[in-house]
């Protein structure tokens, strides 16, 4: 049985379907259908890297192992998990992790252009690590991303990430204490307006609201 081609099959009707139930939604974002079509050709694109990876890992194993076995290994162990701190007043969604090898790898999908880990990533890579050391107790042994223009992209999890993840999330909330407005000046950046969208706050922080 050619599960290679089951697999795609089966990528390809989830991602059509989903694509076909968000019709009115893509619709409001006024795109023309060049654009349409470059981000529904680009989304194809990513699943299909996304789906090359995963056959490899597969094929990989089956040298040695069945199917089934390959597939279960190489398969999330748990996917979409919300953690909530009261104690750092912080929150995450974690994409998947895997428990494999007696190691525990946190990841986190992007559509990024690039494959570089900026100090944005590695800041919330680190937040995860905290938040699951803080609900299981353990610290995890890696955490990346799975960039899907590119693959993945781990680093080690250290006491250092976790110390640096702390501080951070104590920065943040030691500047976010004062309700003086002034001391939260507009900082402009690609996140204010783009191609399809624009941040819920542009038309009040450039005074465009009628």
């Amino acid at each position: 049985k050619n599960y290679v081609a089951e697999l795609s099959s089966h990528l390809k009707t989830l991602f059509y379907t989903k694509w076909e139930s968000k019709r009115n939604e893509l619709d409001k974002l006024n795109l023309t259908q060049e654009e349409l079509q470059h981000y529904f050709q680009d989304s194809l694109l990513m699943l299909a890297n996304w789906l090359n990876s995963t056959i490899q890992k597969i094929n990989q194993r089956m040298q040695t192992e069945s199917f089934e076995d390959a597939f279960f290994y190489v398969k999330p162990d748990l996917i979409e998990q919300k953690f909530v701190s009261d104690k750092y007043k912080v929150m995450g969604f974690i994409d998947y992790i895997m428990l494999k090898d007696d190691k525990i790898k946190i990841m986190d999908y992007k559509t990024s252009k690039s494959a570089e880990l900026k100090p944005e990533y590695k800041l919330q890579l680190g937040i995860y690590a905290l938040l699951f050391l803080e609900r299981y107790g353990k610290m995890p042994d890696e955490v990346g991303l799975w960039v899907l223009k590119h693959g993945e992209v781990t680093l080690p999890v250290t006491e250092q990430l976790i110390k640096d993840a702390k501080f951070e999330v104590e920065q943040i909330h030691l500047a976010t204490e004062s309700e003086n407005i002034e001391d939260y000046p507009k900082k402009q950046s690609p996140l204010c307006k783009w191609s399809t969208g624009q941040c819920e706050f542009y038309e009040k922080c450039f005074n465009l609201e009628s």
